[in-house]
C-alpha cells in the first residue's frame, strides 16, 4: 500500500522526466501483449424438416412434429 500518494506520484514523474522510470514487468507485459479474442463457434445449420421427419419411425411422433412445423410456419407467414 502506498503511504504518501503525492510523494509517490512526484517520484514517478521525476523518474519519467529523467528517463529512469521502468514499469513493473508484469504490467508492461500485459500492456504490450497481443489481444486474444475467443473464436466464435459456428454451428452447422439444422437439416431440413423433411429430412428430419423422414428419419422418424413412430407415426404418433411424426404427426406431432408435422403439426408443430405447420403451426410454426403458419405464424411466420
Amino acid at each position: 500500500m502506498i503511504g504518501n500518494r503525492i510523494g509517490w506520484v512526484r517520484a514517478l514523474t521525476q523518474r519519467a522526466i529523467q528517463g529512469t522510470f521502468v514499469p513493473e514487468i508484469p504490467i508492461a507485459a500485459r500492456r504490450n501483449a497481443p489481444i486474444v479474442r475467443p473464436v466464435r463457434r459456428i454451428d452447422p445449420p439444422a437439416p431440413p424438416v423433411e429430412e428430419s421427419l423422414a428419419k422418424v419411425t413412430d407415426p404418433t411422433l411424426k404427426a406431432i412434429m408435422e403439426r408443430i412445423h405447420r403451426q410454426h410456419f403458419a405464424k411466420a407467414a
